[in-house]
């Protein structure tokens, strides 16, 4: 993946889309900047939702999804916790729906009031 295709997140190193791509060369300019500007909402939204979770669970999330090499296994985080493999998958879970309720809360109280 060429480096144009990552981007930084705190201090973490995560797969976009790749900037070089036939699309995003020949965009508007408004959408090339709405683009941009929703790309580091995302990222500050990921961050904010990152740093929501306990250390733990911020660690399993971490090893598992935000790694571009070498991402942890469920037995690798289980040997290092001392838990089995089950409750690490369990600790994922309740991470990724706190992360989805975090990220998705700010989304929906920018969305303008029904008429």
């Amino acid at each position: 993946m060429s480096l144009s295709g990552l981007s930084k997140i705190g201090s973490h190193t995560v797969r976009t889309a790749d900037s070089s791509s036939p699309l995003s060369t020949s965009a508007e300019p408004y959408r090339v900047l709405e683009d941009k500007q929703s790309e580091a909402l995302r990222s500050e939204g990921l961050e904010q939702a990152l740093q929501s979770l306990d250390a733990r669970s911020r660690r399993i999330i971490e090893a598992r999804w935000l790694r571009e090499k070498d991402t942890a296994t469920l037995h690798d985080l289980a040997a290092e916790f001392k838990v089995s493999a089950e409750r690490i998958r369990q600790i994922e879970s309740k991470a990724m729906e706190k992360m989805r309720k975090h990220i998705s809360a700010p989304a929906a109280r920018a969305l303008p009031a029904p008429a």
